[in-house]
């Protein structure tokens, strides 16, 4: 899980508190192969993340508690997709949610992001 230290908003206008948890769901998509100058190099793998956005931490361990939201927001993509991961270089959950995790810091040409630091794995 990922927890966001600033306040959000999602593309309806809707505001997320500072602290807001997302519950991250990682797909692996299928393997390609690349070439350097016709011989092979190795195999990346895209990642896609699925993305429930919580209140917090705490609503989150709650009995049948409910996503605050799960669509489009401002500072970063919810469905966010990295196209070129060697999952060789992956030694961690930590290490698979930091791709996200970095994405919503930097954002990039579409999405303004967070601001550096300003995001944190946690477990519940």
């Amino acid at each position: 899980m990922i927890q966001i230290n600033a306040t959000t908003h999602t593309k309806s206008g809707l505001t997320i508190s500072t602290g807001s948890i997302l519950s991250v769901k990682p797909h692996f998509l299928d393997p390609r192969k690349v070439y350097n100058e016709g011989v092979f190099d190795r195999v990346i793998y895209p990642i896609s993340f699925d993305v429930k956005i919580y209140k917090n931490l705490e609503t989150y361990k709650e009995e049948n508690s409910q996503p605050v939201f799960s669509g489009e927001m401002v500072e970063y993509n919810v469905g966010y997709l990295n196209g070129d991961v060697d999952i060789q270089s992956l030694t961690s959950v930590d290490g698979l949610l930091g791709l996200l995790a970095t994405h919503i810091e930097n954002g990039d040409e579409d999405f303004s992001g967070v601001g550096a630091g300003k995001t944190e794995i946690v477990y519940p």
